[in-house]
């Protein structure tokens, strides 16, 4: 977890082979000294490790957050297009700009989770983060359902197969 001289497994080597030297000579108070040193830097190391696994968790709790609130951004954004485009009943009458602007909400959606889109014949669009519409729905029509994340952590899983909630969320759930 460092270099060849630093580390878990550097301190965890010295104290082991300071814990031999010590059952050779116990009475010996410099081996006894070397050997609390050992055991001292052994705790050292064990500190360091935990401070850098506090710093992951933080670090990806904060992607987590952060990401979570684009996809409740766009998912709201994309509402706010659906109520529009709901006023037309005709997907042929619809504004181009739009309909590109629903695309483009979608494209950005999809960086963050892998999504499925059902569309009404007025062009309204529906985007699930799920295999099915009847969980993981985060815009339906003009309403958009926030994510948090507690609960895309708190599941696992909410099949995150691409995009830029499945790697934080792999990173805090393999960590």
């Amino acid at each position: 977890l460092a270099g060849a001289d630093t580390g878990l497994t550097t301190a965890m080597n010295r104290f082991f082979e300071s814990a031999r030297a010590i059952t050779v000579d116990p009475a010996s108070p410099s081996v006894r000294a070397a050997f609390l040193g050992e055991a001292g830097a052994m705790v050292n190391a064990f500190k360091a490790l935990n401070a850098q696994f506090a710093t992951l968790d933080e670090e990806t709790r904060t992607g987590l957050d952060t990401a979570v609130s684009q996809v409740n951004t766009l998912a709201g954004q994309l509402a706010i297009v659906n109520t529009q485009l709901h006023k037309q009943p005709e997907l042929a009458r619809q504004p181009a700009e739009l309909l590109d602007q629903r695309d483009r909400l979608l494209r950005e959606l999809a960086t963050h989770a892998q999504v499925k889109t059902a569309f009404e014949p007025n062009g309204e669009g529906s985007v699930t983060i799920t295999e099915s519409f009847s969980r993981g729905t985060i815009v339906a029509r003009g309403e958009a359902f926030a994510l948090s994340s507690f609960h895309v952590e708190a599941t696992g899983h909410v099949d995150l197969q691409i995009g830029a909630l499945d790697g934080r969320l792999q990173v805090r759930t393999r960590s």
